[in-house]
């Protein structure tokens, strides 16, 4: 359950009110609703689902104390992560292996 006393909820509270009153109200509230909630949602998951994949593959990453990247272990890891997620692997990898390469290599780096 959410804490409504975190701030860092209230942000997201307030982009979807912004988003709401960019939406114009037609019809029943269902019929609106499912309009306008649907892509929302949709993209919220893929947010979490991206964001829990590349959290987690970090830490695994440090976890395992390596003093370099092994490109094959890590994107196996990557596409195991995304498959358990959900997330199409091919795709997810294309976009993400860049951004988990540059923050295994800044890690080494401090």
């Amino acid at each position: 359950m959410l804490s409504m006393q975190s701030s860092r909820f209230w942000v997201a509270v307030g982009a979807a009110a912004d988003m709401f009153e960019a939406e114009p109200v037609e019809g029943t509230f269902d019929d609106w609703l499912a309009r306008t909630w649907s892509d929302y949602e949709k993209m919220c998951l893929q947010l979490a689902k991206h964001h829990y994949v590349m959290r987690t593959a970090y830490a695994s990453w440090c976890a395992r104390g390596q003093p370099e990247i092994d490109e094959a272990t890590e994107r196996e890891h990557l596409r195991t992560l995304s498959v358990q997620v959900g997330l199409e692997p091919n795709e997810f990898i294309d976009a993400a292996w860049t951004r988990h390469k540059h923050q295994c290599l800044k890690a080494l780096s401090d």
